[in-house]
């Protein structure tokens, strides 16, 4: 059959044999019922002559052979066929000449089964093309919604878009500000890292000049101890010298006889007077020179005491930066706490050194008289640069007054540089 249709096929425009499968082969053109010709037609000529050659008569031989038991039978009209149609068949012999051995063959009955079976095919197959058509056409209109949905979601996507790229270009912009405000509060940081530095060898500084002016003070309380010792010998002196002279006055009065002698021991005496006057001058000199050593060390503690402030005010503009910087409270209680401790340290310092500067001569100097050469306050504020009513003006502070001031800085700055560093850190 398939070789029949192939040959069939090719000669529907040629009118000649194209036998490239099988050998055996009738073709007939333009002709309604091509056994008309091939077999009744052409079996009245083969009858006509009962011997001898049979000519015209081959369709209607390939038909009648007995041992032709194979065939194939084929239609061609479509456009451009000779004569409008073309019929052809093939023959070949139960064993196979052409065809191949091994592909299968049917009796007509099985062929027609074979074909019913296949319209029947074709039948449910034009349903089924129906039904795909349906299926077709509701897939092109689910195509087509998700074209839609597709387009939407894409407007949606480029909206989502436009608007995911104006949130990055803004969340750069404060990524952007949020850096220079990093850097600008990290160079913030390293300015007052820097002062805090400055103000801790301002500190040192100034504890260096305090710890000489302490040593100058204790140099001077030394010689001021010196010199008062000196000076209680001469008065001592004095008053001996003194009652000498009343003695030998009385005994001028009472012996005039002995007027000679008693002018000689009151010259006598009159000289050692004048000798312990001496001595009590050069004590008071000397106790001038002290006092000259004294107000050294003051003026040394007063140039301490600048160092100190400026290291403090140093010390409250780190303590300012690191409150902009959001130090920890900790850290910040702690040298509260610490200030506190000194504040009493201080007092307590404070009422020593009181003490240890009371006056001790209260003949020097009258009640409320500010002693000579000498101011009766100091650089500062606080209750050592006051003279106490009554009494003569107590030196300036010099001692723990001034140290503890000094450590309260220290550990200030260290604090605040503790708390620079955490905040740096952070940052990075």
């Amino acid at each position: 059959m398939a070789g029949s249709q192939l040959q069939t096929n090719s000669s529907n425009a040629v009118v000649a044999h194209r036998a490239h499968v099988i050998g055996i082969e009738n073709l007939a053109w333009g002709q309604p019922d091509p056994y008309a010709g091939w077999y009744t037609k052409e079996k009245a000529l083969y009858n006509q002559t009962p011997k001898g050659s049979k000519d015209g008569t081959g369709h209607y031989e390939n038909l009648m052979k007995g041992n032709y038991e194979l065939t194939g039978f084929a239609v061609v009209n479509k456009p451009g066929t000779l004569y409008g149609i073309a019929h052809g068949q093939v023959f070949d012999r139960t064993t196979p000449m052409y065809a191949d051995s091994s592909a299968p063959s049917y009796t007509t009955a099985e062929y027609r089964a074979l074909i019913s079976e296949y319209e029947q095919y074709l039948e449910n197959g034009k349903q089924e093309v129906d039904q795909a058509q349906q299926e077709l056409t509701a897939a092109k209109a689910a195509v087509d919604a998700a074209e839609k949905a597709l387009a939407d979601a894409k407007a949606a996507a480029s909206e989502a878009c436009d608007a995911a790229e104006a949130d990055l270009k803004k969340a750069q912009d404060d990524l952007t500000a949020a850096q220079q405000n990093l850097d600008k509060q990290n160079q913030n940081a390293e300015t007052a890292k820097q002062a805090a530095e400055a103000a801790a060898a301002q500190r040192d500084e100034a504890q260096n000049a305090l710890t000489e002016a302490q040593s100058a003070k204790a140099a001077a309380d030394e010689a001021v101890a010196a010199a008062q010792s000196e000076a209680d010998a001469a008065d001592q002196t004095v008053n001996e010298a003194q009652s000498e002279l009343d003695a030998a006055q009385q005994a001028l009065a009472e012996a005039t006889p002995d007027l000679e002698n008693l002018r000689q021991a009151a010259e006598a005496a009159q000289q050692k007077a004048d000798e312990a006057d001496a001595a009590v001058a050069a004590a008071k000199t000397a106790l001038a020179e002290a006092e000259g050593v004294t107000e050294a060390a003051v003026e040394a503690v007063e140039m301490a005491q600048q160092a100190l402030t400026e290291a403090q005010d140093a010390l409250a503009a780190a303590e300012s930066v690191r409150d902009d910087l959001t130090a920890p409270a900790q850290a910040y209680e702690d040298a509260l706490a610490k200030v506190k401790q000194a504040e009493a340290a201080v007092a307590k310092a404070q009422e020593a050194l009181d003490a240890a500067n009371a006056p001790t001569d209260p003949e020097e100097n009258a009640p409320g008289e500010t002693p000579k050469g000498k101011q009766g306050g100091s650089a500062g504020s606080g209750s050592a640069g006051k003279a106490p009513q009554g009494d003569a003006p107590s030196l300036p502070a010099t001692g723990a007054d001034g140290i503890v001031p000094l450590m309260l800085a220290g550990l200030g700055l260290a604090a605040a540089g503790t708390v620079l560093v955490r905040v740096r850190r952070q940052n990075d």
